[in-house]
């Protein structure tokens, strides 16, 4: 090639390069190099990168780009991870690195952050700790481990749910032997007066419909009792779009039937004059 190299240390014996230049170091000059890598290696998919170093042999990718950094690039990967564990559930996501191997699970969620996808989790909270009572909620973070207790109520606020609390109404430790109130429970039905919603009135299962804070056996009025009712109907002011008529609250009827139709007012206070 005339380039002053004598053939046998010419690494292009037949295109002139005195420089010599070999990049990739496999002793092949760059004016005359196949490929990327080494040229001995053939460059199958024929994207400049020789099969020894290509991580897509026979599929083209002139970038080399591999996100997952597994080795293989991404115009050839099978899924995000480690290929040689497999998609078994065919999500794209490598069952090495899958949080549901073997259940499909594209977005990979996991809510509570315990390793297994919602797809497959079995329980809110760490799995590894089991779910005792087949409520939904593991036993690391079951307020009840032995009690299922779907709602997970803890009225009193002890970390005892009311389904196992061995002493509703009281911040206990779950003994057996309920601590005594230091304010009284007047009306005897094991609520402490400082935690019972009707602390006048016998209420054992501290039921509250409106959620006001007043159980429903001692509720003055649907809505917040702080608000109060001035008309008596059953509704509290902050409910009722008409405190000085009795007539006038949520729980009337306005129809043809009930004569009110042409009235002029909103009777039912669902905010349509005579929306009959």
């Amino acid at each position: 090639d005339i380039d002053y190299i004598c053939d046998a240390n010419d690494n292009c014996q037949y295109i002139p390069n005195q420089n010599q230049l070999d990049s990739d170091h496999y002793n092949t000059g760059d004016v005359c190099d196949q490929c990327e890598g080494d040229d001995a290696t053939n460059d199958s998919d024929a994207d400049g990168f020789c099969d020894d170093i290509d991580n897509c042999t026979i599929t083209p990718n002139a970038t080399q780009a591999d996100d997952d950094v597994d080795g293989v690039g991404n115009e050839c990967d099978q899924c995000a991870g480690d290929d040689t564990s497999g998609d078994v559930d065919s999500d794209d996501t490598c069952e090495a690195d899958d949080n549901c191997p073997g259940v499909s699970n594209v977005s990979q969620n996991d809510s509570d952050g315990d390793g297994s996808g919602d797809e497959c989790d079995d329980c809110t909270g760490d799995d590894r700790t089991g779910d005792t009572d087949f409520d939904g909620y593991c036993d690391n973070v079951d307020v009840c481990p032995g009690a299922s207790d779907v709602f997970q109520t803890d009225s009193d606020g002890d970390g005892h749910g009311d389904a196992c609390d061995m002493c509703p109404g009281f911040f206990d430790d779950g003994a057996s032997t309920c601590p005594a109130c230091f304010d009284g429970d007047d009306d005897g039905d094991g609520y402490c007066n400082s935690s019972d919603n009707c602390p006048q009135v016998f209420n054992d299962t501290q039921d509250d419909s409106d959620t006001d804070g007043v159980g429903d056996l001692c509720d003055e009025c649907i809505g917040q009792d702080s608000s109060g009712d001035n008309d008596a109907d059953g509704y509290c002011a902050d409910e009722d779009c008409d405190e000085n008529n009795s007539s006038v609250n949520p729980g009337v009827e306005e129809n043809q039937g009930a004569g009110n139709c042409n009235d002029g007012i909103d009777n039912d206070c669902e905010g349509t004059i005579d929306g009959c």
